[in-house]
């Protein structure tokens, strides 16, 4: 036998293995779908939330069939997988619920109360939003009088808004990471990426069910699109407007859904 020989050979291996190509060691990883694959490659905290979405999926088929992409897509658009995110509308965890809906869900949370300063907050925001547009078709009738004292309303409103919803996510925030994760879970369970998990599955597909009944649509895709986006800016929005709302946000949403690929993560 010739130890040099089978010396060099195993040193030779070993460098083989040392030395794969990035790409190679990580193709049990890889997924067959591409947008998929970009959150694995890109998120790679989100491969237990996409596994448990895929169990979701199959339970939830009976209402609406949810391919796993989408689920998997919005939540890499909503939070990036972050279970502790809390949005300016306070939509919190990785699917980013409201506390309402998430009640409807299933989900533990406290009493109603709890988040009363909340919906105060919110309500004050609509009426600031509804002054603009009162602001904006004064104007545009001519009727400037009305239009100035709409615009000192609008200021006024604003002016309340932003006060209020600093203390409110400020005292919100404090209360929430003041105790531990398992601590915050118990107390509301939209921090549990489990429970997000499943609710943004079930949601989409009584989403999905509900627009392809209501619009009387056929296209799979096209229920599902106008279902994230019902999701991400309110099912009523989307059922006036037959479609996707003609707003900003609510089509940057759905293009974001769409070119998923382009989609900086």
């Amino acid at each position: 036998m010739n130890l040099l020989l089978d010396r060099r050979e195993f040193i030779t291996t070993c460098a083989g293995v040392l030395l794969l190509p990035k790409a190679l060691l990580a193709f049990g990883n890889e997924h067959p779908d591409r947008d998929l694959n970009k959150i694995l490659q890109e998120l790679p905290q989100s491969r237990s939330h996409i596994d448990r979405m895929q169990v979701s999926c199959e339970r939830y088929s009976g209402i609406f069939p949810v391919p796993l992409v989408w689920p998997a897509k919005m939540q890499a658009i909503e939070s990036r997988y972050n279970p502790n995110a809390i949005s300016n509308s306070f939509a919190v965890g990785s699917a980013q619920f409201i506390h309402s809906t998430a009640r409807e869900l299933g989900a533990h949370l406290p009493s109603a109360e709890e988040f009363r300063e909340q919906d105060d907050v919110l309500t004050l925001r609509n009426e600031y939003q509804v002054k603009i547009d009162e602001a904006v078709e004064a104007f545009k009738n001519g009727d400037d009088q009305l239009a100035g004292r709409l615009r000192e309303q609008v200021q006024t409103l604003r002016e309340q808004y932003e006060n209020n919803h600093k203390t409110t996510m400020a005292d919100f925030k404090r209360r929430m990471f003041a105790l531990s994760a398992e601590e915050r879970k118990a107390f509301d369970s939209r921090f549990d990426p489990a429970m997000s998990d499943d609710m943004i599955v079930h949601y989409m597909a009584i989403l999905a069910r509900t627009i392809k009944k209501e619009l009387n649509l056929i296209d799979d895709h096209y229920i599902l699109l106008l279902a994230a986006v019902a999701y991400n800016a309110g099912p009523g929005n989307v059922k006036r407007n037959l479609g996707i709302p003609a707003v900003g946000q609510n089509v940057g949403y759905a293009n974001q859904l769409m070119v998923f690929q382009k989609v900086r993560l």
